[in-house]
């Protein structure tokens, strides 16, 4: 506790001896003036110590704000901007909540929540097992388990994992995994080794691994420390494949591929702010290679691509691949009543482009009238596509026999995504909600997603599937939402606001 006391304290009271409030600027450096700075934590600090220092700190703004509460004149939010900070509170909190940070004035520090990018640490005897020190195809093959083991892990993946993300065909990856062994002789260095499909390779046992129920890492041998050390370093093989491929200028969908199906594992892994840049580039790759083109029925990977980075909207403010028009989405009338590993990502295509459609409409509005317009909407069409659109499978109706093991882990992740998605197309409105009574019903929208995501979260537990990074990312967000039920949580907006500055 002393030590996670003396960072909170600012560089200038522990010179000059005095106390410090331990507000972010505190009161002694506003008085005078001074730059208030904390010393920069040493990257082998205890994460418990960081998770105290956090607290204490976050309980010294509440405590500030409650202070001068009183002294906060009325608003009624009529003349309110909700692209302002504090119509951007509850993203604000989400960033906070993984350990992010979204602020300019936090870029040459790394965001506490993110995995570091030097994983290639000393292994006791002074000698380094990063590719610094040994050829990338050395390290590679170190990091392969036997045969056996992989064959193992690539299958959990096809048959309890792709069906969410479908970035890869099942069938011909497993040839091409038999051909690895059967010519390269499962050697990385092998001349018929592609790079690039090797980091589609990472990426498949990556997200196995990160994705396993404990009891399941457990029946293939890896103990928990391993199961999450031996994740993040697949994570990162990922990255190394793609670099000595040269991978940006000599472009293949493997890589694509590899990206698209590293979103399963990087958010449980810590490497949230590593997969936004590498979707970027894969992104960049695919519209070289005319992917783009393919509006009515996109690849698989492109397809997840598309999704991630439109559902990312409310964190970056934009979007990197240029979304549909409404006329290729509405022509489209196939809908995959048939459970295949293609239908759920094909239909939450559609739903993310909901999302982009949303932020265009309010990029083109002039008044908070309008604007809330398209938030009703955007809404309207959200709850039309999920309930006329919605394909057979993922219905409330009974479970066929014939149907896949991983149909009732879909119906969940859909009830848990779609409420998640109702929240997005408020969450600008969300602080106005308490002032202007004109936007009450984005309040009570809000808390009953929340409600819902966290009902289904609790029953997830229990159905033996996959472990999927949106059962604890939405969980956060419906925490989040959960105590705005009356207007008193005004003073949470606040709370939030002030930390952002």
């Amino acid at each position: 506790m002393s030590a996670a006391r003396k960072r909170l304290a600012c560089v200038e009271c522990t010179r000059r001896k005095i106390r410090c409030d331990k507000v972010v600027p505190c009161r002694n450096c506003t008085r005078r003036g001074t730059n208030c700075t904390r010393v920069k934590e040493n990257k082998h600090d205890s994460l418990v110590e960081r998770l105290q220092a956090r607290v204490q700190q976050l309980e010294a703004t509440v405590q500030d704000l409650s202070e001068r509460r009183l002294s906060v004149p009325p608003d009624d939010g009529i003349d309110a901007d909700p692209d302002s900070e504090m119509g951007d509170a509850a993203t604000i909190l989400e960033f906070l909540a993984w350990g992010r940070r979204k602020h300019p004035d936090y870029c040459d520090d790394l965001s506490p929540g993110d995995v570091t990018a030097d994983l290639e640490q000393d292994n006791g005897r002074g000698q380094l097992l990063g590719p610094d020190r040994a050829s990338a195809e050395a390290y590679l093959r170190l990091l392969l388990p036997r045969r056996l083991l992989l064959e193992r892990l690539v299958s959990f993946h096809c048959e309890r994992v792709l069906w969410y993300h479908n970035s890869f065909e099942s069938d011909c990856f497993q040839d091409e995994v038999d051909t690895f062994y059967r010519v390269a002789q499962g050697q990385p260095g092998h001349s018929s080794a592609d790079f690039q499909w090797l980091a589609l390779l990472f990426a498949v046992l990556c997200g196995a691994l990160a994705c396993a129920p404990r009891h399941q890492a457990q029946t293939w041998g890896f103990p928990a420390w391993e199961q999450t050390s031996l994740a993040q370093r697949w994570f990162k093989a990922v990255s190394t494949c793609l670099h000595h491929a040269d991978y940006t200028a000599a472009h293949s969908p493997y890589a694509i591929q590899a990206v698209a199906t590293l979103t399963m594992s990087a958010h449980l892994l810590g490497f949230s702010n590593s997969l936004s840049v590498l979707i970027a580039s894969a992104a960049r790759i695919g519209q070289c290679l005319g992917l783009q083109q393919r509006t009515r029925f996109p690849t698989g990977a492109w397809r997840q691509l598309c999704i991630q980075d439109w559902f990312s909207i409310p964190f970056f403010e934009s979007y990197i691949i240029s979304r549909p028009i409404r006329a290729d989405i509405d022509a489209d009338e196939t809908r995959n009543d048939t459970p295949t590993r293609s239908a759920y990502s094909h239909f939450f295509y559609k739903v993310a482009a909901v999302m982009s459609s949303l932020h265009d409409a309010m990029k083109s509005t002039h008044t908070l009238y309008t604007r809330y317009e398209q938030v009703l909407e955007h809404d309207r069409r959200l709850r039309m596509l999920a309930t006329q659109g919605l394909p057979r499978f993922l219905q409330n109706e009974p479970l066929q026999p014939d149907w896949p093991c991983y149909v009732p882990w879909a119906r969940r992740c859909l009830a848990i995504s779609l409420s998640h998605k109702v929240i997005m197309i408020h969450r600008k409105f969300l602080a106005l909600s308490f002032t202007n009574p004109v936007f009450v019903r984005t309040r009570r929208t809000c808390v009953a997603a929340a409600r819902t995501i966290i009902k289904e979260q609790k029953e997830a537990r229990q159905d033996g599937g996959p472990v999927l990074w949106i059962q604890q990312a939405f969980g956060v967000t419906a925490s989040v939402f959960l105590p705005f039920r009356s207007s008193n949580s005004l003073l949470a907006c606040r709370f939030c606001t002030k930390i952002y500055d």
